[in-house]
């Protein structure tokens, strides 16, 4: 099963795109198995069938800490890193985020989560929270403040109507039914040593530190059975053992008689949390694969749906309809972060990983994978990595590592680093590349295969260099890494004669260039040929690139813009980190604080997104890119990304039949109705059976959106309507028809 197909969801909906090969929380309840970590995973053993669930469709948070099923009362309650707490229950979420919203000095770290007479008791850094699983709130709180310090507890069970809490003063012992544990003194310490998990069943007590499993009585006496040098994560009863996870960078599931005897151990895994089924089969949660369910020794099955192979997303490329995550990374001053994320490709539904875990051993070496690019002639792919250099997928799939040749140069003082960090494919079929440390520093792949290497001018300082973008004539506009500027590259069209080339460097100066600022971010090149420079202190634009070079220059403009009561230069202040533009030419502008859509002149604010309005799980945007024929707008976020179906898409390059979604419109919907495939920026007119004028609008680029709605506000009649669509001047003309059913 694959996730929420892009083409499916409605204009205004979300889709996400996390990966389901890895699970830190697991529970079993209701024939239904679950499993998670970015996203929460449900496959229905009775069915077959999946659902996955993320900010998206009814989750608080990202990032899963512990899962537990409550059978009575067909509830899971989710935990999370942020110690937000969901519920999920006769399929509504249910949120209680008392613990994440708590203003308190103490870690407020969610421990464990276990099901008591009902409810959830919550184990924190501030104690046990009791949460009531019918009123979906906290009805209790024990801070377990002992010599007026503040415990930390490890877990809790319950055992003859006593709750037995390990924490990190201890293992404490209470009657369940006091009405007052919110006071210590209520309390009995029973053992002063250090416990961090406990399993109760109907005739044994099972507690463990890091890395021993003991029995015992409930007091004093425990007795040793078993030890690793690995961390201890669960223990669970199935098939009559005890099963124990056990997980550092590696890890198994050792299963043992109640008695201790019995040892055998079952490796190859990455265990974080334990489940159980009706049928006394054991799942987990595991680290590199998910959702696992253990049949029989040796016998293990894999439950997940497609998504990329990790949720590392540094950079967005929309390639010949295909989404590339890119998931390497550099630090804000380009120094290693050693990601190997690789690359993940999502095309006609399905998903391909670039890993060396993946079918492609030789990127073991590689790392820090920068941006994708593709050969229109020979469908081959390319990979810029910050540090190995480049790397060529032909189109059967054989990859080839081209640091090495006799052109590209290692950086200078370090000759094992090949530091590719942008390319860019000109409308020529030449892919260009700058190469951070290197004395030739922007290097070209001519169509005819041959290499051309360049030298950027460097007046001895910062040589390091990121994103490229070309202008209308074929100038070459490279961002200069740390508080560089931008600078502007005229080859002349004569690749390989160097002496005509010509460059000049903006930076903040305002008689040399007139940037918002030196520390230049990002850069994107809009449907009118303007040049837009994200900075650390807002946006330039350079409306005439095309005379940068030329005398007089094209200073870039500092725009002034009034988005509420003050006027201020546009974006002063923001730290953006990309912007892309979409079919109405709106420019999307993301930034450590979220999104934000502006009008085509960036007077208007249209829409603004953060992680508190909208399912972004972060506000920190890394890339934005957009899929020009369905208008769904990506953001690649440090947590994931996520897509959004926008309103505009590029216009028709050639004559078709418009197509209208959803066709037919019955009479439940109440979503945006899309006309898409338009001439760009069409003059749109929607006509009933009998000619008379019903809506009319202009096309967002290659799509046009209706509520619906006559002008009079009413749903028209049920029946057949017309869209009839012409270019400016008219000389273009679109039909196409849709039907209304009432």
């Amino acid at each position: 099963m694959q996730q929420c197909l892009a083409q499916d969801i409605g204009i205004g909906n979300w889709y996400s795109l996390f990966p389901y090969n890895t699970a830190t929380g697991a529970a079993f309840g209701d024939h239904k198995a679950y499993g998670g970590r970015y996203g929460l995973l449900e496959y229905n053993t009775l069915t077959g069938e999946y659902t996955n669930y993320t900010k998206v469709n009814g989750l608080s948070d990202v990032n899963i800490v512990k899962l537990a099923y409550a059978e009575a009362k067909k509830a899971l309650v989710i935990t999370y890193e942020s110690s937000d707490i969901d519920i999920f229950q006769e399929g509504i979420f249910y949120n209680v985020p008392d613990l994440k919203n708590a203003n308190i000095a103490a870690s407020k770290k969610i421990n464990n989560v276990t099901i008591i007479n009902n409810d959830a008791y919550i184990s924190s850094g501030v104690g046990i929270l009791v949460v009531n699983l019918d009123k979906h709130e906290v009805k209790a709180t024990y801070p377990m403040v002992v010599a007026g310090a503040q415990s930390d507890v490890y877990d809790v069970a319950l055992q003859n109507n006593k709750i037995i809490a390990l924490t990190n003063k201890g293992i404490f012992k209470a009657d369940v039914n006091n009405d007052f544990l919110q006071n210590i003194d209520n309390w009995t310490l029973v053992n002063p040593d250090v416990y961090k998990k406990i399993l109760v069943t109907s005739d044994s007590v099972y507690i463990a530190n890091d890395s021993i499993v003991y029995s015992w009585d409930g007091f004093a006496g425990i007795h040793f059975m078993y030890q690793t040098d690995l961390a201890i994560k669960d223990m669970l009863i199935s098939q009559n053992k005890l099963n124990i996870a056990v997980y550092k960078s590696f890890g198994k599931i050792i299963q043992i008689n109640k008695d201790g005897s019995g040892v055998n151990e079952i490796g190859g895994l990455s265990p974080q949390q334990l489940a159980v089924d009706d049928n006394d089969k054991l799942w987990m949660a595991n680290t590199f694969t998910g959702l696992d369910k253990l049949n029989n020794i040796g016998d293990l099955q894999n439950y997940k749906i497609g998504g990329p192979y990790s949720l590392d997303a540094f950079n967005l490329r929309f390639i010949n309809n295909s989404l590339f995550i890119i998931g390497g990374a550099v630090a804000q001053n380009y120094n290693f972060l050693y990601k190997r994320g690789g690359v993940n490709k999502y095309s006609n539904y399905t998903w391909k990983s670039y890993t060396q875990w993946t079918g492609y051993p030789q990127m073991d070496s590689i790392f820090d994978i920068l941006d994708v690019e593709e050969n229109k002639i020979t469908k081959s792919i390319y990979f810029a990595s910050y540090g190995g250099g480049f790397l060529e997928i032909d189109k059967n799939g054989a990859m080839t590592q081209l640091a090495r040749n006799s052109v590209i140069q290692s950086a200078n003082g370090d000759e094992y680093a090949w530091l590719v960090t942008n390319l860019k494919m000109d409308a020529n079929n030449n892919l260009w590349a700058t190469v951070t440390g290197a004395v030739n520093n922007l290097m070209v792949l001519k169509k005819d295969g041959a290499w051309q290497a360049m030298q950027l001018p460097n007046n001895g300082e910062s040589n390091v260099w990121s994103q490229i973008e070309i202008d209308n004539i074929g100038q070459k506009w490279i961002i200069k890494q740390r508080n560089g500027g931008l600078l502007v590259y005229n080859d002349n069209q004569t690749i390989e004669n160097l002496n005509d080339d010509r460059y000049y460097l903006y930076t903040s100066s305002p008689n040399n260039g007139n940037l918002a600022s030196n520390n230049v971010r990002c850069i994107a090149k809009d449907n009118d040929g303007k040049i837009w420079v994200g900075t650390d202190n807002g946006i330039s634009i350079i409306n005439c690139p095309e005379n940068a070079l030329e005398s007089g220059g094209c200073p870039a403009e500092n725009k002034i813009v009034q988005y509420d009561i003050a006027a201020g230069k546009l974006f002063q202040d923001e730290y953006v980190t990309t912007i892309a533009v979409d079919g109405a030419n709106r420019k999307w502008v993301g930034s450590a604080n979220g999104v934000w859509l502006l009008s085509a002149d960036a007077e208007k604010i249209i829409l603004h997104f953060d992680k508190n309005n909208s399912p972004l799980p972060t506000n920190d945007i890394n890339k934005i890119a957009i899929d020009p024929n369905s208008g769904i707008v990506y953001f690649a976020t440090q947590n994931g990304v996520v897509g959004y179906r926008s309103t505009a898409t590029d216009g028709a390059t050639e004559i078709i039949e418009p197509l209208v979604y959803p066709n037919p419109i019955t009479s439940d919907y109440i979503g945006t109705i899309a006309i898409k495939g338009l001439i760009e920026n069409a003059d749109v007119r929607i006509i009933d059976a009998a000619g008379q004028l019903v809506y009319r609008t202009v096309a967002l680029g290659g799509q046009a959106i209706w509520n619906g709605k006559t002008y009079s506000g009413a749903k028209p009649q049920s029946g057949v309507y017309y869209v009839l669509a012409t270019n400016a001047d008219g000389s273009v003309t679109q039909k196409t028809k849709f039907v209304f059913v009432h």
